[in-house]
């Protein structure tokens, strides 16, 4: 039995197993010659869990984490999951044929998530996988493999719903213009603080992941201002990814808010939040039901 450390923990009784050593001297014994390995890109990643007296060896057929799709190029200071993204959309009850807007749209990944929604784009069509670098993956399982990948192309389809999306940071917005072409996707982005917000449409969804913590600037103030202008959205459902309470609370201030759904809680990486959902009655039957060009600088 290990003994306990000063700190409680435990000491081994000797170190902790070093995988990739030990795969590669067990190759050198067999075929004579140590293989190279890039530790930076490698062919095969392997994982060893252990739980107690049991250890149990994985060989990884994903590759890099699946949550990334492969069309975002370039990313944000604090950038969402598009795992997350696409679970915010689906939370937030939006119909894939009206109009989204996400008024602090960072690198774009609320939006582009939106739009390969709505157009059958499969997750992860953008992206390699890592059995595709393994020797078992052969001719057969290929051949099979691209008849797949292009059966999901042929389901795309070539236009949208419009998807609108802004935010103050330009190079933010070069991000999201940069994966936008990445993804093949046709969503608007403009500069436009998000306090302008205005009805761009008879109706819509917003849909939004507002800054908080570093990203803050202007505090409660903001979110009040915020607030203000999703109220003045008449016949659109809200949906935010509230990451401090602060945002709740501003949102809660605002009368022409009506809450449809309790608020459900996730986790934005260490962070938790919480995604909240209102509707704002359409106080003018005579809306146009025609989008304009949305305001600022395209």
């Amino acid at each position: 039995m290990p003994d306990r450390g000063a700190n409680g923990g435990r000491v081994l009784d000797r170190p902790p197993l070093d995988v990739l050593s030990s795969v590669v001297d067990y190759l050198r014994a067999r075929v004579g010659a140590r293989p190279s390995v890039d530790l930076d890109d490698p062919d095969v990643r392997l994982f060893l869990h252990v739980q107690g007296p049991k250890a149990t060896l994985y060989r990884d057929l994903s590759g890099d984490a699946l949550h990334k799709r492969g069309y975002r190029r370039h990313v944000g200071d604090a950038p969402l999951k598009e795992t997350l993204a696409a679970a915010l959309l689906r939370l937030s009850g939006w119909n894939r044929g009206t109009m989204l807007i996400d008024p602090m749209c960072g690198s774009g990944t609320i939006a582009l998530e939106a739009d390969l929604w709505a157009r059958d784009v499969a997750p992860g069509l953008f992206r390699r996988f890592g059995f595709e670098r393994h020797l078992d993956f052969d001719d057969v399982a290929r051949r099979a493999y691209e008849d797949l990948r292009a059966e999901c192309e042929r389901m795309v389809r070539d236009e949208g719903p419009v998807i609108l999306a802004s935010d103050v940071d330009t190079r933010a917005l070069s991000a999201a213009r940069e994966n936008a072409r990445s993804a093949r996707s046709a969503v608007r982005f403009f500069e436009q603080d998000a306090r302008a917000l205005a009805p761009k449409g008879f109706d819509g969804a917003v849909v939004t992941n507002p800054p908080y913590g570093e990203r803050l600037e202007g505090g409660m103030a903001f979110f009040r201002e915020m607030a203000t202008a999703f109220a003045a959205m008449n016949g659109h459902t809200i949906t935010v990814l509230a990451g401090t309470p602060m945002i709740e609370d501003a949102l809660a201030g605002e009368r022409a808010l009506r809450e449809t759904h309790k608020p459900h809680q996730v986790f934005n990486g260490a962070i938790e939040c919480r995604v909240l959902r209102y509707r704002v009655p359409n106080r003018s039957e005579a809306a146009d039901p025609v989008a304009p060009m949305p305001r600022g600088r395209a």
